[in-house]
């Protein structure tokens, strides 16, 4: 009596997401803010994560408070961080987690985000230096007839900076992600562009004929735009920095331009 052993091949694909962190900001305060983005600026799929701001009372902007329909300021944040999903949230200030009462292992200080190291700059998630390095070895190290332009958007005034780096993201140029910025500079041979009022629209108008270190944050994934092929025209107070990121961090998410 033989026996046999028939043999198979089992194939199996995986797809790797990048790490989706929701920072929670206290919607008055613009270092917050700022600092939000930059390391969104700082780690593969950045551009995707959901700065919230948490409001301790409904805005009067939206009405009152008392009908059947109107959500109280820590409702509208919870509803927020629902429609995310993250992965983690990070604090821009340690307690605004734990007064809307979200369990401690789901938490981060911002400032934990942030390592020493071959990985310098990003404590969680996957470094934008990585991203560099691949989007080198793919893409930029060849000659191509039409090369996209890559550039640094630094603000002209200290005063445009949360505007600047809402659209165009922020690489900070001292501190532990401080090599991110020379990484981004050095391997994709890129300029720095100044940016004031002059200049900023057509950079945006310039799609992907330009790229900006937000941009190279969703570099090799796929995903669906919410809304396709819209243009949106914005005002914001420059009083109030959460309308800022509210009118242009979101639509960019989305994948509208912005103008």
């Amino acid at each position: 009596m033989s026996s046999s052993t028939e043999e198979r091949t089992i194939a199996a694909t995986h797809r790797v997401r990048p790490l989706r962190l929701a920072f929670l900001v206290d919607p008055s305060n613009r270092a917050q803010i700022l600092r939000a983005i930059e390391v969104c600026t700082c780690h593969w799929g950045g551009l995707l994560d959901p700065i919230i701001p948490v409001f301790r009372r409904r805005p009067s902007w939206l009405g009152e408070e008392g009908h059947d329909r109107a959500p109280s300021g820590h409702q509208l944040t919870a509803g927020w961080v629902e429609m995310f999903e993250p992965d983690y949230l990070v604090e821009a200030q340690p307690g605004l987690a734990s007064e809307m009462g979200w369990p401690s292992d789901l938490v981060i200080p911002i400032d934990y985000t942030d390592v020493v190291g071959d990985d310098a700059g990003v404590g969680h998630g996957l470094s934008a230096r990585s991203v560099y390095a691949r989007a080198y070895e793919r893409d930029f190290r060849f000659e191509r007839r039409d090369p996209e332009r890559v550039v640094l958007c630094d603000p002209r005034l200290t005063m445009d900076s949360l505007w600047v780096a809402t659209l165009f993201g922020r690489l900070p140029s001292t501190g532990p992600a401080a090599p991110i910025r020379r990484d981004y500079l050095a391997a994709l041979d890129a300029d720095v562009q100044v940016v004031d009022g002059s200049n900023f629209v057509d950079l945006l108008i310039s799609g992907r004929s330009v790229r900006t270190p937000i941009d190279l944050t969703t570099w090799e994934l796929r995903f669906r735009p919410r809304v396709q092929q819209l243009a949106l025209y914005v005002l914001f107070d420059p009083k109030r920095p959460c309308s800022l990121v509210w009118a242009c961090w979101g639509p960019v998410m989305s994948g509208l331009a912005v103008g």
